[in-house]
């Protein structure tokens, strides 16, 4: 069997790369160019189980494979606590990019995922969300880190790689950008990240 050197982190649980070369045949060798851990996983862990954000926060938006690898391991967490209030974090509207990372998030149980296929990068995500009635209604909103613009209570979730994108794409409808929820309670400084770090 040939083999195929992808310079790349294999996606987990399953990577499209992998079963596309298996399936023709070829043996796919992932060689990481970059390392990648989470961070702030308790303060996101507490932040998830929170009235904050289970009271006021509308929706979730995730944008990266590392963040929904460590948003797996939380949910997972949270299932083994058997935390009562679950299914109102899974029930949550949450916006993503592409079909993989929406198929991801479909698997871990969120029930109303939008973007998805029809969300092919940040920008067209941005209109998605600024089109969607959530964000019409004129509902407080956050985007956490660096991406982060404050338009309603949504929580952005991602890299930290990942920011550039978004904050190009929404200058003009998110001009007022913060890198943590605004309400006070979080230090200055401090972000709710659920993705991961590039060491």
């Amino acid at each position: 069997m040939a083999r195929i050197i992808l310079l790349k982190n294999k996606t987990v649980p399953t990577d499209p790369y992998d079963e596309l070369f298996s399936q023709a045949q070829y043996e796919p060798v992932f060689l990481p160019l970059l390392k990648h851990s989470p961070i702030n996983e308790k303060e996101v862990k507490e932040f998830l189980k929170s009235d904050l954000y289970l009271n006021e926060y509308q929706a979730l938006i995730v944008t990266s494979q590392r963040c929904i690898e460590t948003l797996a391991k939380l949910l997972q967490e949270l299932r083994h606590e058997k935390f009562e209030r679950l299914d109102q974090i899974l029930s949550k509207p949450s916006y993503t990019v592409g079909p993989t990372t929406s198929q991801y998030l479909e698997n871990l149980g969120f029930t109303d995922v939008r973007g998805g296929k029809d969300a092919g990068n940040g920008s067209i995500l941005s209109d998605i969300i600024i089109g969607d009635p959530l964000y019409k209604n004129q509902v407080r909103a956050a985007l956490v880190d660096g991406a982060a613009k404050l338009v309603a209570h949504l929580l952005l979730s991602t890299g930290n790689g990942r920011h550039c994108e978004y904050a190009q794409g929404e200058e003009a409808q998110f001009p007022d950008c913060v890198d943590r929820p605004d309400d006070g309670r979080v230090p200055p400084g401090e972000r709710y990240q659920a993705g991961s770090g590039v060491d």
